[in-house]
């Protein structure tokens, strides 16, 4: 309840750099902003995200993001609080999806759909 009273309290003011912090602490805590009585973000910036084109779900944009930044399974587990093995499925599936052959192929594409232009969510 209160992330979601905090997430609601920034979109009335207009906070983008608190909301992206409150959305960022949600998604890490699997908390869900979008449910019952729950604000949500406004429509066009969740479409407008970097690699939003790329066709992957918003787990896998978060893991994307984090392997583009040099993390390893291990960080990115830790960082999203899940399994290194969970992690380890998400890698495959982003390099599945995007018919890429390494990390560095999908750095390199994160980049240049521009993710590692908005803050680092650790």
């Amino acid at each position: 309840m209160a992330a979601g009273r905090g997430h609601a309290g920034a979109l009335a003011l207009g906070a983008e750099p608190l909301r992206r912090e409150v959305e960022q602490l949600a998604t890490r805590a699997g908390i869900n902003l979008e449910g019952p009585g729950g604000p949500s973000s406004p429509p066009a910036a969740r479409e407008t995200a970097p690699g939003a084109e790329l066709g992957l779900t918003r787990r896998e944009l978060e893991v994307l993001r984090l392997v583009a930044l040099g993390r390893t399974n291990r960080e990115v587990a830790t960082i999203l609080f899940i399994s290194e093995k969970t992690a380890g499925v998400h890698v495959s599936n982003i390099l599945r999806k995007l018919d890429l052959r390494s990390r560095v192929e999908a750095g390199a594409l994160a980049h240049r759909v521009g993710m590692l232009d908005a803050p680092e969510a650790s």
